[in-house]
């Protein structure tokens, strides 16, 4: 299955997306060291049911919003840059990017089950998804190069 509908040079804008979004959303985490972003802001909730839940939870936490934002676009540069096309797109690449994949769902399949059986109160966030986009960006990349 060939999913990548985005020509290769679009591999440089999702590079560039994601890098500015990852920098700009780590220093909105170091702006306070030693509070959380989530104190930041006084009416926070985490359980939202509806649109009208998140809307009021970061009315006023500028700096939650902005962090989940800058996140967002962030996440949406690895899409683009996972979606665009190799320089040289043939039958092997389609068979590393898949080997790269069942590894990496693999890993975090076994890693989630552990965490979970060691913290089972323990919930994942949105970074988990960016942290698994990344291992797979990772894998393809020494896969690609290293032949292993």
């Amino acid at each position: 299955m060939n999913i990548q509908i985005f020509p290769n040079k679009f591999k440089k804008i999702g590079l560039i997306l994601s890098v500015i979004g990852f920098l700009i959303s780590l220093r909105f985490n170091i702006i306070l060291p030693g509070i959380s972003v989530n104190e930041l802001n006084e009416n926070y909730n985490p359980q939202f049911n509806s649109t009208t839940d998140i809307l009021t939870a970061y009315s006023g936490g500028i700096y939650t919003i902005s962090l989940f934002l800058f996140q967002i676009v962030s996440m949406f540069g690895v899409v683009i840059y996972m979606m665009s096309k190799e320089k040289i797109e043939d039958d092997y690449i389609n068979k590393i990017r898949l080997e790269a994949f069942q590894l990496t769902t693999l890993i975090f399949v076994v890693f989630t089950i552990l965490l979970h059986s060691l913290y089972p109160y323990l919930t994942f966030t949105f970074n988990i998804i960016f942290l698994f986009m990344w291992t797979y960006l990772i894998i393809f990349f020494l896969k690609k190069k290293f032949h292993l």
